[in-house]
């Protein structure tokens, strides 16, 4: 379902002519993205997300600089009320460098950027635990409605790599100059 939506986002952003008619994207646009949302590692394997991403955007492109962090999360609640994470739950940093398209109109603008990327993290089980680096291919997309300093939307992104490929989103702020 995921890569449905990445694959529509892309046919959408590169089928359309950027900018149309009576909405020039023509000044260049500075941000920063921060955020937090769900994500997941397979079917059965949920946890939380954060988020941080400095953009770039010149006409219909976007430069994007990210980092995320992921952690599976157990709905498990000590006596205290607080949040467990057993032994065994996978930590995954991840950062990159994206480039892409966006489609901007005065209240809000989508992009879709892909490039490369590194995931460091642990995969394992308690005492076995083996930490990982490794390449990777990622995606993101934006969402935002936006004032003139300042915008509220969704960022989505999906990581492949060969030791522990994920998606998810997050609900962002942004900050910068966004017109």
């Amino acid at each position: 379902m995921a890569f449905k939506t990445l694959l529509l986002s892309l046919l959408f952003l590169t089928n359309h002519s950027f900018p149309q008619a009576g909405s020039p994207v023509t000044n260049r646009q500075v941000w920063l993205n921060i955020g937090a949302g769900p994500v997941s590692y397979t079917a059965f394997s949920e946890g939380g997300s954060s988020s941080a991403s400095l953009n770039y955007a010149f006409k219909n492109k976007i430069w994007s600089a990210y980092l995320t962090y992921s952690a599976r999360t157990v709905n498990l609640n000590d006596q205290y009320g607080q949040c467990c994470y057993p032994d065994n739950d996978p930590r995954i940093w991840d950062a990159g460098l994206h480039f892409g398209f966006m489609a901007k109109r005065r209240f809000w603008f989508a992009t879709f950027t892909g490039g490369p990327g590194i995931v460091k993290g642990e995969k394992g089980v308690g005492q076995q635990k083996e930490k990982f680096f490794t390449p990777a291919l990622s995606f993101g997309t934006q969402l935002f409605f936006t004032l003139p300093a300042m915008g509220l939307g969704v960022y989505g992104f999906a990581n492949l790599n060969v030791e522990k490929p994920y998606y998810g989103f997050t609900f962002s702020f942004q900050l910068g100059k966004l017109r």
